[in-house]
């Protein structure tokens, strides 16, 4: 074992980005090692790097998210193209890694995954590995963009006896294994108990409805000066696609080209419900939001008890615990709480709800 050290006491994350002196550094040292092993006809089998880093960065309060860097989200798939395919090779090979910039894209990437996913395909350009959604596999599948992964599958290439057949058959569109579900979540409400007992309220149970959850938010801004819920009811279309199935339509049509209803009145409703909590200050407005999307996610409303509620997966308190470990998930609200969509409970009505408390305000 031959350990190289590029240690540099007291730096800082952002001085080991690529281009800093720091790296360029490091490169070398490691280069020099390689060259002295080969020298020495010593065969280096494997590369592993220990990185510790933080306590300056600690010390002067870096943001978490410029640790979020693409490298280390790509690391595991160069480690296993090296190990896996080309480490025993006797001719020289290449590792190809395009990176996009989704996260904080430049004015040339523009800022939309999809947008740029469907350019580089249309040039011929396609990564080999993407992440794509349910309603972009099918035409993605049908244009043959995506290759049948069930070859691969079944000479073993790719490992599946852990994955519920189920959920890998979810991947299939028109007999072909287009895609494999990266990890199942559900669709949850999540509150911060802090934020309610602030605002006098109890804490939803799992037979609320619209109609509770238009009063809630109300009453929180009221009483508190918080939001009742920062959700975005433009930018994200999972709640929707929930609000969708509650009026027993599907969002998109079975081959994912166009809307799956035609009811005008199932889009109204929803538009109601969140133009009235915007008016009244329950849920943020656009520009609001376009503040709170740039966050990190330990930095959302909800964790910061700036809210009392928000979408998110069944996932997102466990991965918060370490920020705040008091967040509870509670179910989305029911269209049938209270006599059924077009009840007194119904969606529909909690938008009027919301618009007439504005009004009263007013």
């Amino acid at each position: 074992m031959v350990g190289v050290s590029v240690s540099k006491g007291g730096s800082r994350i952002d001085q080991w980005q690529p281009g800093g002196d720091f790296l360029q550094d490091a490169i070398a040292r490691l280069d020099a090692a390689s060259e002295f092993l080969a020298a020495g006809k010593y065969r280096i089998r494997h590369r592993y790097m220990l990185w510790c880093q933080g306590e300056s960065d600690g010390d002067i309060a870096k943001p978490g998210e410029q640790y979020q860097t693409p490298r280390m989200i790509l690391q595991p798939l160069v480690e296993n193209a090296i190990y896996y395919g080309i480490e025993d090779s006797l001719e020289k090979c290449t590792v190809r890694v395009s990176v996009w910039e989704v996260l904080n894209p430049s004015p040339t990437h523009g800022g939309d995954y999809f947008d740029i996913l469907s350019r580089v395909t249309a040039q011929g350009d396609m990564p080999d590995l993407i992440q794509i959604d349910y309603q972009y596999i099918t035409a993605y599948t049908e244009n043959g963009s995506l290759a049948d992964l069930r070859p691969f599958v079944e000479d073993g290439t790719i490992r599946t006896e852990e994955i519920d057949g189920a959920i890998l058959e979810s991947g299939v569109i028109d007999g072909r294994l287009s895609g494999i579900v990266l990890g199942t979540a559900i669709l949850s409400m999540v509150c911060n108990p802090a934020v309610f007992e602030e605002a006098g309220l109890p804490l939803p149970d799992g037979d609320w409805g619209w109609h509770d959850f238009a009063d809630i938010c109300i009453r929180i801004k009221e009483r508190t000066g918080k939001y009742g819920a920062a959700v975005t009811p433009v930018l994200d279309l999972n709640l929707y696609h929930y609000w969708v199935r509650q009026h027993g339509e599907d969002l998109f049509s079975s081959d994912g080209r166009l809307l799956g209803y035609e009811d005008d009145g199932v889009y109204m409703g929803y538009v109601e419900l969140f133009k009235g909590l915007m008016e009244c200050g329950a849920v943020p407005d656009s520009d609001s939001w376009a503040a709170i999307s740039v966050r990190g996610q330990e930095q959302l409303p909800v964790v910061t008890g700036e809210c009392g509620l928000t979408q998110e997966w069944n996932n997102f308190p466990v991965r918060m615990s370490y920020v705040n470990d008091g967040l509870k998930l509670i179910t989305p609200p029911l269209a049938e709480a209270n006599g059924g969509i077009g009840g007194e409970d119904s969606p529909e009505n909690a938008g009027m709800e919301a618009n007439q408390a504005n009004e009263a305000e007013g």
